[in-house]
């Protein structure tokens, strides 16, 4: 990922959580306060906008963490793997019917607009 993906990516990520329709995906799902004990069960890696967000301040061209233990994107097929894991990890445990699942979709049709403008490699 080079500085122009990862600014660009960067922005993606502000914009998604700003819509009124993320707020179930700010941050990593509490499933033992939602008592969903089955949770884990159903969603063996879990992804949120804040654990992405996290990856791409690792990821900076210009300010690589160097920590094994800060995960990061080598590329940004990686970050939209995770945007899209986070998606079908809502449709899975909640089910296409779902309204979270309809939030699930309508902020993944906005990344999905937002994306189609991503910079490839070497263009700023």
């Amino acid at each position: 990922m080079d500085m122009g993906q990862w600014l660009f990516c960067s922005a993606t990520i502000l914009k998604l959580k700003k819509q009124n329709f993320a707020y179930p995906f700010l941050r990593p799902v509490d499933y033992v306060m939602l008592c969903l004990p089955q949770y884990p069960s159903i969603v063996r890696n879990p992804m949120d906008l804040s654990t992405i967000e996290r990856k791409l301040e690792s990821s900076n061209p210009e300010h690589l963490d160097s920590n094994p233990d800060h995960p990061r994107y080598l590329n940004v097929d990686e970050y939209i793997a995770d945007v899209r894991l986070m998606v079908n990890n809502c449709l899975l445990f909640n089910g296409p019917e779902n309204p979270v699942s309809g939030m699930a979709k309508r902020l993944e049709e906005a990344f999905d607009e937002e994306i189609k403008n991503i910079p490839a490699p070497g263009e700023v």
